[in-house]
């Protein structure tokens, strides 16, 4: 979203996705997406699961 420079609320307002949700998963603090909402934004944004998520190890370990 932020690399392409596009609002949350059009988002919302094409997908149906609520803002509350887009804005957890733009500022990281979702802790888990349903595989609904990331097929919605998938196919939106033209790209695929691999390249929405980006893995960063906690580095609190387990």
């Amino acid at each position: 979203m932020a690399e392409r420079q596009i609002k949350i609320s059009s988002i919302s307002d094409d997908t149906g996705i609520s803002r509350t949700t887009l804005t957890s998963i733009k500022y990281h603090r979702a802790s888990r997406i349903d595989f609904k909402t990331l097929d919605i934004l998938c196919q939106y944004l033209r790209i695929t699961p691999g390249e929405f998520f980006e893995y960063k190890p906690d580095k609190k370990g387990f």
